[in-house]
């Protein structure tokens, strides 16, 4: 008998990030579990789609500094600005500027990739949309 495999979805703001993964059969058809390694995976790939990808928004924000394991506090302290700058970024009452972006996906890509990344904040990537993404983890598909 094959391996089940469901499609988890994970979302950040208006991005809908999407990946077939191994899973159990839940209580209901629409309902499986996913080992949360599994789910790690995904939440790593939608990290390094919206830094490569330069999503900026409120919630990329609060997302990739949660991902660098980061508080307000210390990100505020990496990035040079004060606390309540990141608060008020990740509330959506103001916008990160594109290089403390980078600086923080950077950051955040450092982390979950164990320090194996190239830096993001000497090249902006364009801002593109793409279908589907491969991170040799799994499978990315973005809506």
């Amino acid at each position: 008998m094959g391996k089940f495999m469901a499609v988890a979805k994970f979302p950040v703001g208006g991005w809908m990030f999407q990946a077939l993964l191994p899973a159990k059969p839940g209580k209901s058809a629409d309902n499986p579990s996913f080992a949360l390694e599994d789910l790690g995976k995904l939440q790593r790939a939608a990290a390094r789609w919206l830094a490569e990808n330069g999503a900026i928004s409120k919630e990329s924000v609060r997302f990739l500094r949660s991902m660098a394991d980061l508080t307000q506090s210390a990100t505020a302290q990496l990035l040079e600005v004060e606390v309540r700058t990141v608060a008020r970024w990740e509330a959506g009452d103001s916008v990160i500027d594109r290089a403390r972006f980078f600086a923080l996906a950077s950051l955040a890509l450092e982390k979950v990739e164990g320090g194996e990344t190239r830096s993001l904040l000497r090249a902006e990537p364009a801002l593109r949309a793409k279908p589907a993404w491969s991170t040799g983890d799994v499978d990315l598909k973005v809506a």
